[in-house]
């Protein structure tokens, strides 16, 4: 068994989450981008479909996405900017 990096946890949390409001190809290309070893790319792809789908994203897996050690300061801004393009996300009552 192989342990998962915090980069592919959270990846792998938002790929779960977004497969339930995107189409199944688009869910599959996610998931295989991640398992090929490239979380960060997974993450960024998964966000442009997010922002393609207008799906809104909750703000603890924002959270945990721009606090990834891994990330260069390149992608976090990128992934901000997509953040601003994404509907907000509204919570239950």
């Amino acid at each position: 068994m192989t342990i998962m990096n915090e980069a592919e946890f959270v990846a792998h949390a938002l790929s779960d989450y977004l497969g339930t409001y995107i189409p199944h190809a688009e869910s599959a290309t996610i998931h295989n981008i991640i398992i090929s070893g490239e979380p960060l790319s997974g993450i960024g792809f998964a966000l442009g479909v997010a922002v393609e789908n207008s799906v809104a994203i909750p703000e603890l897996l924002r959270e945990r996405i721009l606090s990834l050690a891994e990330l260069t300061p390149e992608e976090k801004q990128l992934f901000v900017s997509e953040f601003q393009l994404l509907p907000a996300f509204q919570k239950a009552a």
